[in-house]
């Protein structure tokens, strides 16, 4: 037996109605983890800022969009 056997064998129970179902679950529990931890992130950053000057609160609104981005990509390998 090879190397490649095993691997050649994983990647057909990949593809199988079994694994098919876990695989799109993951992926579909991993998508919604990463948009709720989004959503609260802007939520909350939104909250704190609400009654700051307008341009502050803009900047506030982007630099936490980087924040989460780096957030979900420190995160990925956790949650997928």
């Amino acid at each position: 037996m090879t190397l490649l056997e095993p691997f050649a064998r994983a990647g057909r129970d990949l593809w199988s109605p079994a694994g098919r179902s876990i695989l799109s679950r993951s992926l579909g529990l991993s998508a919604a983890a990463f948009v709720l931890v989004a959503v609260a992130v802007q939520y909350g950053i939104g909250h704190l800022t609400a009654g700051w000057a307008g341009w502050v609160q803009t900047l506030l609104d982007v630099l936490g969009g980087f924040a989460t981005l780096v957030l979900v990509w420190m995160l990925f390998p956790a949650v997928a």
